[in-house]
Order: C-alpha cells, then sequence, then structure tokens
C-alpha cells in the first residue's frame, strides 16, 4: 500500500479519501459523527535512525542512540502499533459505546513508511460526540510510550 503512495500518489489519496468518505457517511448516519485522526509512531528503540530539523522544511537522518539493533525492525515496529492498538480497543469505552449504540466505533488504519522504513499508524475514528473526549484522554494516556498525534479539530469537514 505504501508502494502505491510512492508511484502514483495521486490514486493512492483518491483511493483513501474514498474509503474514509464511504465511513464518514456510514458513520453520521447512525449518529458517529465527531472524527479523531490520530497518527501513532512507534518507540524510539524500533527506529535505527531519527530526523533532526536544519532548516526550514529541511531535516537530516541521523544515527540514533535508541535503537536496539533489531534486523527486523520494520516488522516489530508494525507488530507493536498492531498489537497496541488491537489492546486499546478492548478498554471500556469501546464496550460502553457498543452497549449504548449496539455498534462498534467505525476507524480505518494504515501504515506508513518513516524515512527510515520503519512504520507509523495514521487512524481515522468516527465516535459518538459525547465519548470524543474520553477517547482522547484515554488516547493520550494510552499511547504515551509513542510519539502519537491527536487532531480533533478540522479546518473542512472531514
Amino acid at each position: 500500500m505504501s508502494m502505491s503512495a510512492n508511484i502514483k500518489p495521486n490514486k493512492y489519496y483518491g483511493e483513501m479519501f474514498n474509503k474514509v468518505d464511504a465511513l464518514k457517511k456510514y458513520a453520521k448516519h447512525i449518529g458517529f459523527n465527531s472524527p479523531v485522526f490520530m497518527t501513532i509512531t512507534a518507540p524510539t528503540y524500533l527506529k535505527p535512525l531519527k530526523q533532526i530539523n536544519i532548516g526550514k522544511n529541511r531535516v537530516k537522518l541521523v544515527d540514533n542512540p535508541n535503537f536496539t539493533g533489531e534486523t527486523d525492525y520494520v516488522d516489530k515496529a508494525r507488530f507493536f502499533l498492531s498489537e497496541k492498538w488491537r489492546k486499546f480497543i478492548q478498554q471500556r469505552l469501546f464496550r460502553d459505546i457498543k452497549k449504548k449504540y449496539n455498534d462498534r466505533v467505525i476507524y480505518m488504519r494504515t501504515y506508513e513508511p518513516m524515512i527510515d522504513g520503519t512504520p507509523h499508524l495514521h487512524l481515522v475514528i468516527f465516535l459518538p460526540p459525547e465519548f470524543k473526549d474520553r477517547f482522547v484522554k484515554l488516547a493520550k494516556h494510552y499511547f504515551r510510550q509513542t510519539r502519537t498525534d491527536i487532531k480533533t479539530i478540522f479546518d473542512e469537514d472531514i
């Protein structure tokens, strides 16, 4: 999938937008109209390189002193992110949503490589409005050992 983004980026982004749009329409139909966008990056010990900003829109890759030297760091990072997400969606919050709405949270996730090949995870999640703040608080706590960016306010309708 990430290869497609590099070879034909317009097609890749078009396909992703169509998938998200379809999820959004269904989510809105059932009242899950509070979107959250997350990016979760694997812990530093799974990344052989780190980026250093050297100017406006310029970065330099340097050796990461925290890297453990794993030869299969890409697989381990992807497994780490998958397991972390799998355990996260087993939290009580998700059972409460299922109990109240008789439906599960609607989300899509995709992995993309960093410059050094280490994957990071992008997620778009559609929630019932009354659960959004609780979700964000839980996610910030649960993913604290990773670099996680959570966006809940969008310039345009997602």
